[in-house]
């Protein structure tokens, strides 16, 4: 036991010999974040890219481990500033890629550039991410259990359950997780039991149900190609699904103790073929029918990719997971961060394109002509929702911007415009049924903004400043200010006082009350409704859709 701590601390001291810049990091994400939680500084989005940071900078130490090039492990402290400065937003294309480039990077260990090496890494990599994750939760979950247990029986510190709940998650994953991970992954010499569970996976798991799906999929393939018809739309994700277990598979096999399916594996070029033409043909009819759009380019990407490495077993190359890695690093950070050429404005560039190609036939169309007329409706409302949605993400006056690009502000200025209320609701699928009543308004005729000294934008999108949120189960609307509740208000109770609920004309109530439902007033604010969806069936409102607030 002794011997075996003293090794552990061995461990521990070599970490931070041998990777002292990723531990200052941990350390100072590890404060800001304290300070953050105790409200003396606010950080915004900034410690969502701690995990971007340490993997970027780890992966250097590799890189320029005892080389001439070792300064340019010490100067990639720069990164962490330069995340201070742009602060991507969580979950969205530009961090979701950071943190998959940042993954890449590792991958890509020096020595490792053959096959058998960079999967062997690839693992004890994952192997040791694991066990630091297994080891810093269970130390959480423990003092979480200790403090607890105090507060209980001895009735101290009870409010402090949620500040220590906050700080003690934040050194077990942003400084105790990183420094047992170092220590594990560092020396880069020891084996895991994972892969002799790998070894249990793939061969009785995994590769079974990958010889099934492979049948499936032939048996489909054989299917269009005696129908003569056209793959369905989600193939192009089980195919890249496929393929990338298919390839997870392949590149474990050279590791295993029994090659029972070798000879599957060894042919995994030519098992992709048929899933290959199946994903293209999708492909190109969805992007042909509907145009481009951010995910279906990250799905091109990916396409790409998958091709690629098909092409490279053809070719028998021995580096062909690098050279993989490499395009992908490449690939990613090309159409995501490039102004003009990334996925972002392509998909953008696109969709406009598609509603201005779709607004010209429209004016060519006489007022009869309703079916043609709702075929390029619906093209047009794809469009402009798409492009309103994506300028969201940028920029809060996404409404004024749409109308710079397309003439419309929104989706509903459009429809109201061009089309009949009875032409809306075919244009709109999914949107208007016999048993609910749509009400659209128009916000400027509620803009009277005597009385009021602030006029302010809002979306119902939590990345904004001032959101909102509508429970319909409840009828309850929530707006909130930089994450703080401002308003809190019944929206049925409201709907109530405005419409009888038990009238059997309610389609005439909601026109003779119009005016009277595109607004309501909760204390010294006053919220401007866009649209309305009232459920006959529940008598319930079913949304609700802010376009402004008017603030005294």
């Amino acid at each position: 036991m002794r011997f075996k701590l003293h090794h552990f601390t061995e461990k521990l001291k070599n970490a931070i010999t041998q990777a002292p810049v990723e531990i200052v990091v941990s350390m100072f994400y590890w404060i800001i974040i304290w300070l953050d939680i105790a409200k003396i500084t606010d950080i915004r989005e900034f410690g969502w890219t701690f995990p971007i940071c340490f993997c970027m900078i780890y992966a250097i130490n590799h890189w320029t481990h005892q080389r001439v090039y070792r300064w340019i492990y010490f100067a990639s402290i720069i990164i962490v500033p330069l995340f201070w400065l742009w602060q991507p937003a969580p979950m969205h294309s530009s961090y979701n890629v950071a943190l998959i480039i940042s993954q890449l990077m590792i991958f890509l260990h020096r020595g490792c550039f053959r096959d058998e090496p960079y999967v062997r890494n690839v693992i004890n990599y994952i192997g040791d991410v694991l066990f630091a994750l297994l080891i810093a939760t269970l130390a959480w979950l423990l003092s979480l259990a200790i403090f607890f247990s105090i507060t209980y029986i001895f009735e101290i510190w009870g409010d402090l359950e949620r500040y220590f709940t906050e700080y003690s998650s934040t050194v077990a994953f942003v400084f105790i997780c990183p420094l047992l991970f170092i220590a594990f992954n560092i020396t880069g010499t020891r084996e895991h039991a994972i892969i002799r569970f790998v070894d249990l996976v793939v061969n009785y798991i995994l590769t079974p149900a990958l010889l099934i799906y492979t049948a499936i999929l032939y048996i489909y393939f054989v299917k269009i190609i005696v129908l003569w018809s056209l793959p369905k739309g989600g193939l192009s994700y089980m195919g890249i699904s496929f393929i990338t277990v298919l390839l997870i598979g392949k590149s474990i096999q050279p590791l295993l103790q029994k090659r029972i399916y070798n000879w599957f594996y060894g042919h995994y070029s030519w098992w992709t073929l048929p899933a290959l033409v199946m994903l293209w043909i999708s492909i190109v009819y969805r992007v042909s029918e509907y145009g481009l759009t951010e995910a279906r380019i990250y799905l091109v990407l990916t396409a790409i990719l998958i091709t690629l490495s098909t092409m490279l077993f053809f070719a028998r190359h021995n580096r062909n997971y690098t050279i993989l890695t490499i395009a992908a690093i490449g690939a990613l950070a090309l159409f995501t961060y490039i102004p003009g050429l990334s996925a972002d404005d392509l998909g953008i560039n696109s969709q406009v394109k598609r509603f201005k190609t779709a607004e010209k036939r429209l004016m060519t169309l006489s007022p009869k002509e309703d079916s043609l007329r709702i075929v390029e409706g619906r093209v047009m409302y794809h469009s402009i929702t798409y492009v309103n949605h994506a300028k969201i993400y940028r920029y809060q006056e996404s409404d004024s911007l749409t109308k710079e690009i397309l003439g419309f502000s929104n989706s509903q200025a459009m429809l109201d415009s061009l089309f009949t209320p009875a032409e809306q609701n075919k244009i709109v699928e999914g949107r208007y049924y016999n048993n609910t009543i749509y009400c659209s308004f128009n916000p400027i005729d509620s803009l009277n903004i005597q009385d009021y000294r602030i006029l302010r934008k809002i979306y119902q999108y939590t990345k904004t400043p001032m959101h909102y949120e509508y429970w319909n189960d409840s009828g309850v609307l929530r707006i909130y200010q930089n994450d703080s509740l401002l308003v809190e208000f019944d929206v049925m109770e409201w709907f109530k006082q405005q419409i009888p609920l038990d009238t059997n004309l309610m389609e005439e109530a909601f026109e003779k009350n119009k005016k009277r439902l595109a607004f309501f007033d909760t204390g010294d604010i006053r919220v401007i409704l866009s649209s309305l969806r009232y459920n006959k069936d529940t008598k319930k409102v079913d949304d609700v859709n802010i376009d402004f607030i008017l603030i005294k």
